[in-house]
């Protein structure tokens, strides 16, 4: 399992294989049923620091993520929390968690949760 000491700040290429082919496709299909999920922000936490990595002015939700290093240096780790701004008033919603993988550049989730009427971030 992860640890904070594994927490590492992605370079470019890994981030956009994160969001092309992770975070993406999951807002995009949140979107399509009315979640409006987008835009969104992108916080990069390491070591229990958080950085801004993808800013907006008029963000609909916060992304916080981060990448675990694991003993496979062709693999890392994801883990991520999405909070809406507002939570969707007929459902309930207010964001979703994920975790996945990049192996050999390769993306893929393995859990997937939508999340109902919780006010804080998951840890991530």
């Amino acid at each position: 399992m992860p640890t904070v000491e594994d927490q590492f700040i992605p370079d470019e290429k890994l981030l956009n294989e994160f969001l092309e082919g992770i975070l993406n496709p999951k807002v995009r299909e949140l979107d399509a049923e009315g979640f409006g999920i987008n835009p969104i922000e992108i916080v990069i936490v390491e070591g229990g620091r958080e950085k801004v990595q993808v800013s907006c002015v008029e963000k609909r939700s916060i992304c916080k993520v981060a990448f675990y290093e694991t003993f496979n240096t062709n693999r890392c780790v994801i883990k991520v929390s999405v909070r809406l701004i507002e939570k969707t008033e007929n459902s309930g919603l207010c964001g979703f968690n994920l975790s996945g993988e990049i192996k050999l550049g390769e993306p893929s989730v393995k859990r997937f949760t939508l999340v109902y009427n919780e006010l804080g971030f998951s840890k991530v």
